[in-house]
């Protein structure tokens, strides 16, 4: 069995022969497959009259763990595996909350047993971080948090701190015409 995946040509030179792929038949999401791509067609599929962006196919040869209900004419989503990476850390998507294109997450940390009493509750801090590799539910973190670290899962409705928000103040001075 194969499947022939559509494949935009923005992403047509991530996609290469010998390539791994994870297959989910729309008819039985709870059974995925997984296959290695055996083909990519070298001229775009025509196009119709509305676009034009350019399709490409890609032929996947499903690995063995087909089951007897896979039939011809399914539909399926097919996701390439272009990297993967071990060891990382990594932060949910809904974490992150960005602001002027740069990546925070906020970082909640315990309370020490010498604060004030009235501080009850963890203390949470906005850190800035560099993210890497994503994927549909998660960034990898290169540096601004460690693994861990506890950070707010929705911090979307958390207000940004003053330093973060503040617009830089700039130095002014009188300009006199020459003389």
């Amino acid at each position: 069995m194969q499947v022939k995946a559509k494949v935009n040509e923005s992403k047509v030179s991530l996609i290469h022969g010998g390539q791994r792929a994870r297959i989910v038949v729309d008819a039985f999401p709870d059974q995925p497959l997984y296959g290695t791509v055996s083909e990519i067609t070298a001229i775009p599929a025509p196009s119709g009259s509305m676009s034009d962006v350019k399709i490409y196919f890609a032929v996947v040869k499903i690995d063995n763990g087909a089951f007897s209900e896979l039939r011809t004419g399914l539909s399926a989503e097919v996701t390439f595996l272009i990297e993967k990476k071990q060891d990382v850390t990594r932060v949910p998507i809904q974490a992150i909350r960005w602001h002027k294109d740069k990546p925070y997450v906020v970082v909640a940390s315990k309370p020490s047993p010498r604060s004030a009493p009235e501080k009850k509750g963890p203390s949470i801090r906005w850190q800035p971080v560099v993210l890497g590799m994503g994927d549909v539910s998660h960034f990898e973190v290169l540096s601004g948090v460690k693994a861990g670290d506890q950070i707010v899962a929705h911090p979307g409705s958390l207000p940004l701190p003053p330093e973060i928000t503040a617009r830089p103040k700039v130095a002014t001075t009188d300009v006199s015409p020459p003389s």
